[in-house]
């Protein structure tokens, strides 16, 4: 399921994915109408998000580049090229199918609502891209000499098999069955930079670190936690998981858009 959120866009649970989707393993449903609307730029609300119900998609003030990120499975900072408009407004979607493929709409992938969320993009906006790299500061993930503070996740039936539940927010990671290249594609939102995996684990861990957002304007952040009482991201994943970030720099993949068009009002 893609996000429905109050558009916090860090407090959500993460799709863990590829930096953009491979080719397609099976066609998606065609959406028979679209109707795009760029949000009332009077309405200060910060409330929105997507949402797929029964035959229909719905966006309400989302950014064009969340629309991306979900369309295409890249992190919002690694988008190059976007016109000013496409990143000063907000807009409104609705898009639907026809009522014959409701069957498939039930039952769609992770990859074929992607693919739906694509045609949106090149249909009304008219966007015309490539992928690219591009030198970047990253994050490396390792381990700390005193060694990781959490444990592997315990076999399912005397086997290694079973899948896993992965929530990050602005304030908590909390996972079960996750290899250490999920845990750093699940740190990148978090601290805006590619992370990557270094630590040399090859299994697959719990893990729960708790730390105090950056910029936190309330007393306690979205966890119900004192702001006071936790510290922030590094140290947390230093002291509660054995983790270190370090600074660096590599070449990244990068969504280039060549060109768009803000799309007609309807």
């Amino acid at each position: 399921m893609l996000l429905g959120t109050g558009l916090r866009y860090v407090g959500v649970l993460l799709l863990l994915q590829a930096p953009w989707p491979a080719a397609w393993s099976q066609s998606a449903p065609q959406f028979d109408a679209i109707v795009v609307r760029q949000h009332d730029p009077h309405d200060v609300s910060q409330d929105g998000g997507i949402h797929w119900s029964g035959l229909t998609f719905e966006a309400s003030n989302v950014p064009l580049t969340f629309l991306m990120t979900q369309a295409f499975g890249v992190k919002k900072w690694l988008i190059d090229g976007l016109p000013a408009w496409a990143e000063k407004n907000t807009w409104d979607v609705n898009a639907k199918v026809a009522a014959s493929d409701l069957k498939l709409m039930k039952s769609l992938t992770r990859e074929q609502r992607s693919q739906m969320l694509q045609t949106i993009l090149l249909e009304q906006f008219r966007l015309r891209y490539h992928f690219g790299e591009k030198l970047q500061p990253v994050y490396e993930l390792s381990v700390l000499p005193v060694g990781p503070k959490f444990k592997a996740s315990a076999n399912i039936d005397g086997t290694k098999r079973g899948f896993g539940g992965w929530t990050f927010t602005a304030g908590l990671a909390q996972c079960e069955r996750i290899t250490m290249a999920q845990f750093a594609n699940g740190l990148s939102p978090l601290v805006e930079r590619v992370v990557v995996d270094k630590t040399g684990l090859t299994g697959t861990y719990d893990i729960e670190v708790r730390w105090t957002p950056e910029n936190s304007a309330n007393a306690d952040n979205e966890n119900g936690l004192d702001v006071a009482a936790t510290p922030g991201i590094t140290t947390a994943l230093r002291e509660q998981a054995g983790l270190r970030l370090t600074s660096s720099k590599a070449m990244v993949p990068v969504l280039v858009v060549d060109g768009m068009e803000r799309p007609e009002q309807q």
